[in-house]
């Protein structure tokens, strides 16, 4: 059995929570949750009663060798942070597809590890990488290429042949239409529809889509 160790103690690693244990991965007996990890224990699940499975900083805490790690926060650049940091110590970082989320295994043929696939998300014949969270009611389409560490949130929709490199945060309603292109580290506004596309570190917002300045240091 796998033990399931969630990454984060916010808003989304709560809802990651809940779909973990409504998986049937858990309920077949394939997994079961243990606990939180994050630098603090946040208020978040502290007010949801869940401060008892709060398992400490994940930079001082001893996992055991079967503990797995579910990143369960929102921030693209945290994301690859977490996840570099515990690939490089060996810690599993599994896919993770709730229950009504659909996924084809061709989609990970390339060994993306660290994938979140909330209820209602997915994608088909598409390459995605590794540490991409997908939020509810979030696709990639066909023949669609996904880089890493890419946020989508609710309603997102990556359609056919689109590329979208690392790093990148899409706003809740946000699209890109078929073929359309864009880079690295950009922040796509909610509700914006992507024609073209974009390089690197850009803010886009609106239908068609344009540039608003760059992506501030964080």
């Amino acid at each position: 059995m796998r033990n399931i160790v969630i990454v984060g103690a916010g808003g989304f690693a709560l809802e990651l929570y809940h779909y973990v244990l409504e998986s049937d991965l858990v309920r077949w007996g394939e997994w079961q949750f243990k606990g939180f990890t994050a630098l603090s224990n946040d208020s978040t699940i502290a007010e949801y009663g869940l401060s008892r499975y709060f398992l400490g900083s994940y930079e001082t805490t001893e996992f055991a060798p079967e503990d797995s790690f579910l990143i369960g926060i929102g921030v693209p650049k945290i994301r690859r942070k977490i996840y570099e940091q515990f690939a490089a110590l060996g810690r599993d970082l599994p896919n993770f597809v709730a229950n009504g989320a659909r996924v084809n295994l061709a989609a990970l043929a390339g060994g993306g590890r660290g994938n979140i696939f909330c209820p209602q998300s997915g994608g088909y014949f598409a390459k995605i990488g590794a540490g991409n969270l997908f939020n509810l009611f979030s696709a990639v389409g066909h023949d669609a290429t996904l880089g890493s560490f890419n946020v989508l949130s609710s309603f997102c929709d990556i359609t056919g042949h689109c590329v979208v490199g690392d790093s990148n945060f899409f706003g809740s309603h946000a699209a890109m239409l078929p073929s359309s292109k864009i880079g690295n580290e950009n922040k796509i506004s909610a509700g914006s529809i992507v024609y073209k596309g974009c390089g690197d570190r850009v803010v886009l917002h609106g239908n068609p889509a344009r540039t608003f300045g760059a992506v501030e240091e964080a």
